[in-house]
């Protein structure tokens, strides 16, 4: 950091010289974030610390309060004293209201203010004492300080200068908002008077007027009482600066009927007294989930309280707690932006939808998994970004008057907007002036960090290039760049890898300013580094396991340490383009939920077919005319594959004079030339070697794209007979031109290849000893690579076909602006609908909106399953995986993994005695048509138990059995098929035994713990899924599921404390990892 202007008054001039001016000891947000600011801050010896107390707000009673803090605390603020005479502030921070925006005798001001309703409102603006808000902002270098991006454009509509809003997220202290075990909360439960077994909503705020919702909590928990008597609802006031009781008491009376009244009154707890911090942490700590159904907030730092304890949260979308919530832990409620008058003037507001609000208090209930995953992610989320010293160590560069401030994002819509530009206190603003057809469309501006490779022959630097271009053209998203070193010593930037014009724009992408702290920090270089991003919200990290393993090289700036234990300590999210590469990820110790499937892309602006015309021109110049080319591209490295194609090809030149065997190399980083030469020498016998030495055509420089290109364009068939690939790129180029291909069955070309234009060399799972680690690979069979060769040089029909329908199913789906779609969900979920083209949908495999939203459309919408889907365990990202819904009725769950992500969907109805059930085909029918589903990707089959064989139904990755388990005669049989079938994960669901057993008097009466037991029941209408033939306890059913042959087994129930019969059904999910 610079230092500051030196004093001659002051012994120790290094001192950074702080004078804060704002409000101490009173149960306001203002104070309260003052008070923990001013306690890091005197932690901090750089630092020279005053403060000067401010009056409350004009007409107000308040009156200071002790025991807000503990006693060492509180002393410790009552200590920083009034600055002495002929002290001078190094800079001025102000934390109080109104806002003083005139700059401070000395040194750089700053001032905290929040713009909870979109605007500075023309109440602040009277308090103020000025009629403009930009001209107040613009006559001076004050930078003011907000903690949201919300409240942020909320200064730049009403005028401020862009450059001087700077957003500093809000804190907690982990040593007192922090998750207690089950113990403590019963024990926490009991000193406040509360049931041990209720369910407890949680809502804490001044209550006084309409922005928090609180109207409508309400009338969503008097719905929630109609099901869930055990429901309570805490709300914590704050009586001693705010009507909040009264206000209660109010919107009660306004939106309840007297019925609602009397239901929920027994069940309503609120505590309107000052509490301590640690007394409020309590509140949390014996809460089941946080909700807040907000319209309008400048931070909402209760929500982060909530997280930081370990609850669940249910909050609106769309405002100020999108910068620090994340699905792991949050519930978003669905919200729309409004632009409504109040008192006398248009503010802003995210509204929230009623039945999203009541829907996911409904989840809250049922979903112990997302309470369980809530108590361990949430706090560690808020730990690793979200302390108060975090916060001051991002506020202390502002202080600086030698730094210079860098502009901050600001969304063109909002800075070129008439509220941005006119002065929104000195005139009525009509309704003309400002609709919602002009805002609606406006999002906080975001940003990104990558970090990678540009301008090598890598993989990885080409992916980089093309997400870079991508995103560059994303509106509302800046993006920086920061080349990481190649690890090989001798690779060099290539200048003419890309042409002039991408090169310009790639060198044009800025690296990240210092004092830039990023939305996201994307890495996409090796070896891996897998450390959070210190000057961002999220880190991401490209990888891929070629040898379906991370090897000990992948980790070396880990210190070689396991992959489990470098990711128990950080919160960073891998990005992998292939299932095989995910499938490596886990394999090594990573968490299913954080790996993601992102596929690689391509431009079908560069790469597509030409005309016949063109492509014998093209054929001609290369010197190809007459002959057969067979085309691979690569490193040339053994798990190319670059064996078994030497062979085959010496074995096809024999008999087909005409072929020739195009490799491109890249000797700039792998020596290609002298892989292929030590190949030659191990692999081929003499006369094999001199046959292939006369038909081998080898480039090994450096070729541009538009070169490339040229070679898939010019050759008939290309052909890559891996063993062991993260993606394989090149495969998915060579369709995009129009190529048949001929590939290994079994990798990562299985997410993007089809029969129509790919012939599969069949292959086999093989664990291989590498340098002294155990790899994985699939190996492909010889023989049938060359007979795939041999049928590829007779099929001119199929070559023809694959012209034209595989650059179209490429085209469909795999187009890097797809794909850059699908990253920006992943790496920025905040905000994914923004940066989606929604004019280019995929013809086939199109993701439609959730199943449920359906309805209002009036579409033939498959009936949802029984219980809350979030239930089923079923993973949000779907990509590339095959699916099998078994004992379906209308193909709900074959439709929603399509919607995820799957490449292919079959539902069945099982032909089988006591399970079949009606199956709807006139609904399934329409309704994939009506989503333009192709059926070769959504199917529907009646299927016996002898049909459950991958010789006539192929392989799985992911097979749903819901409510289907527990009617069968031969459950055991039925899950011993499904293992044969399947390559990945088996969903099961199915009732149980723990808390029901007909035998032993029904509900309250099961056989609960590890009990291996199986209950039959003979006289059972088997059509009816409410009366199973079998009921075993749940922890039958997951063996039952492992001695099937799945390896990892996991297990849950439905209801933790179920109240009736149908709430008494237990889920499994069987996992094939070897």
């Amino acid at each position: 950091m610079t230092r500051f202007a030196e004093n001659s008054n002051d012994k120790n001039p290094a001192k950074m010289r702080i004078l804060v001016e704002g409000w101490r000891f009173i149960p306001h947000s203002y104070a309260i974030i003052n008070h923990f600011q001013l306690l890091q801050l005197r932690r901090r010896p750089e630092v020279e610390l005053f403060h000067r107390d401010r009056p409350f707000v004009k007409g107000s009673d308040w009156k200071p309060a002790s025991g807000l803090l503990d006693e060492a605390a509180e002393a410790t603020i009552r200590a920083i004293a009034e600055p002495p005479p002929g002290w001078v502030p190094d800079a001025t921070l102000r934390m109080y209201c109104p806002f003083d925006l005139t700059p401070a005798p000395s040194g750089r001001t700053l001032v905290f203010g929040c713009t909870e309703w979109g605007i500075v409102t023309r109440y602040i603006l009277r308090a103020m004492g000025v009629d403009s808000f930009q001209k107040a902002h613009g006559d001076n270098d004050t930078v003011i300080v907000t903690s949201s991006r919300w409240s942020r454009d909320g200064f730049v509509r009403s005028g401020a200068d862009r450059d001087r809003v700077k957003v500093v997220p809000l804190g907690v202290d982990p040593t007192i908002y922090q998750p207690v075990t089950p113990a403590k909360k019963r024990e926490i439960r009991r000193k406040f008077g509360w049931e041990e077994d209720c369910f407890l909503f949680l809502n804490v705020g001044v209550m006084w007027n309409e922005r928090q919702g609180i109207d409508m909590l309400l009338k969503a928990f008097a719905a929630i009482c109609d099901r869930h008597p055990e429901a309570r609802l805490v709300l914590k006031g704050r009586d001693a600066i705010f009507p909040s009781r009264d206000s209660i008491v109010r919107a009660s009376r306004q939106v309840l009927s007297e019925r609602e009244l009397q239901k929920i009154a027994p069940r309503l707890i609120y505590i309107g007294e000052s509490l301590s911090c640690a007394q409020m942490a309590q509140l949390y700590q014996a809460a089941d989930a946080y909700v807040s159904p907000y319209l309008a907030e400048g931070f909402n730092l209760p929500v982060l309280e909530a997280i930081a304890c370990g609850l669940p949260v249910i909050c609106t979308d769309g405002g100020p707690t999108d910068d620090f919530i994340r699905d792991e832990f949050a519930l978003r409620i669905a919200s729309q932006l409004k632009n409504p008058w109040r008192e006398k003037e248009r503010v802003f507001v995210v509204m929230p939808q009623f039945d999203s609000l009541v829907a996911h208090m409904e989840r809250a209930i049922a979903d112990a998994a997302l309470r369980a995953r809530s108590h361990d992610f949430g706090p560690r989320w808020v730990r690793d970004r979200f302390t108060w010293k975090q916060t001051i160590d991002r506020l202390l560069p502002l202080f600086d008057p030698a730094m210079t401030l860098d502009p901050t994002t600001v969304p063109p819509e909002i800075a070129q907007s008439e509220i941005a530009q006119s002065e929104i206190a000195q005139s009525e603003i009509t309704q003309s002036e400002i609709t919602l057809s002009g805002i609606t469309s406006v999002r906080p501006s975001q940003s990104i960090i990558v970090e990678g490779w540009r301008f090598l022959p890598h993989s990885y630097a080409i992916a980089n290039h093309y997400h870079l271009l991508e995103m560059s053209d994303r509106p509302n998203l800046q993006v920086f760049h920061r080349d990481a070193p190649f690890p090989t010593r001798d690779a060099r930037s290539i200048a003419d890898m890309v042409d002039r014009a991408t090169g310009d724009r790639l060198r044009a992408i800025p690296p990240p300013p210092p004092d830039l702290f990023a939305d996201t920090t994307l890495r996409i270089f090796s070896p891996l580094n897998l450390r959070e991003a210190p000057n961002s919200r999220k880190t991401c990290v490209f990888g891929t396991t070629e040898w379906g393993i991370v090897h000990p090289q992948l980790l070396l700036l880990h210190d070689r340490a396991p992959l489990s234990e470098i990711l128990d300590r950080t919160n960073t999210l891998i990005i992998t383009p292939s299932n095989w590469s995910r499938e490596g990820f886990l394999r090594s110790g990573a968490p299913g939920d954080r790996v993601t499937v992102v596929p690689h892309g391509v431009d079908p602006n560069l790469y597509h077919p030409v005309s016949e015309d063109e492509r014998e021109s093209l054929r001609r110049q290369l010197g190809w005319d007459g002959q057969f080319i067979f085309l691979n591209i690569g490193a040339m490295t053994a798990e190319k594959g670059i064996a078994p194609l030497l062979f085959a090809f010496a074995q096809i030149a024999e008999t087909h004079p005409q072929a020739r065997l195009v490799l491109k190399g890249s000797d700039a980083i792998y020596s290609s030339d002298e892989s292929i030469r030590r190949v030659c020498e191990k692999t081929l016998d003499r006369r094999q070697a001199e046959i292939v030495r006369d038909r081998l055509i080898y480039i090994g420089t450096t070729l541009s794209a538009s070169a490339i290109v040229r070679l898939y364009r010019a050759a008939d068939v290309y052909v890559a007979p891996y063993l062991a690939e993260g993606f394989n790129l090149t495969v998915l180029e060579a369709i995009a031109c129009g190529l048949p291909v001929i590939c290994t069955r079994g990798g990562p070309t299985d997410d993007f290849t089809r029969p129509e234009f790919t012939w599969y060399i069949e292959s086999q799972l093989e664990t291989i000893t590498k340098f002294g680690d155990l790899r994985y690979a699939r190996s492909p069979n010889w023989d049938s690579l060359i007979a795939l060769m041999e049928r590829a040089i007779a099929s001119p029909e199929f070559r023809l076909q694959a012209r034209s329908s595989g650059p179209a199913f490429v085209g469909d789906r795999f187009t890097w602006r797809r794909v850059v779609d699908r990253l920006l969900e992943v790496i920025l979920p905040d905000r994914a609908g923004d940066y989606t083209d929604d004019t280019a949908k995929p013809s086939l495999r199109e993701r439609p909106p959730a199943i449920g939203q359906y309805s209002q459309y009036t579409d033939p919408t498959p009936a949802p399953p029984p219980h809350p889907p979030a239930s089923y365990g079923v993973p949000a990202d779907l990509t590339g995986k095959r699916v099998l819904e078994l004992g379906t009725t209308q193909g709900y769950w074959s439709f929603e993994a399509l919607r995820r992500g799957a490449r292919e969907a079959i539902a069945a109805n099982l032909q089988i005695e006591g399970v079949t059930a009606p199956f709807d085909r006139q609904c399934f029918d329409n309704y994939r048509r009506i989503r333009a589903f192709d059926p070769s990707v959504c199917s529907y089959r009646d299927l016996s138990l002898d049909a459950l064989d991958p010789n006539q139904l192929g392989y799985f990755d992911v097979i749903f059995l819901f409510g289907t388990c527990d009617r069968v005669r031969y459950p055991l049989l039925l899950c011993d098929r499904l293992a044969t079938l399947c390559r990945g994960e088996l969903y099961l669901e199915a009732a149980i035994l723990d808390d029901y057993s007909r035998d032993r008097g029904g509900l309250g009466c099961g056989y609960p713990g590890s009990q291996m037991l199986l209950e039959f029941n003979p006289n059972s209408t088997t059509n009816n899924p409410s009366q199973p033939l079998w009921r075993p306890t749940l922890y039958a059913l997951a063996q039952l599921v492992k001695s099937a042959g799945f390896t990892q087994v996991k297990a849950w129930k439905l209801t933790d404390s179920p109240q009736t019969e149908p709430q008494c059904r237990g889920f499994v999910v069987g996992s094939h990892l070897g």
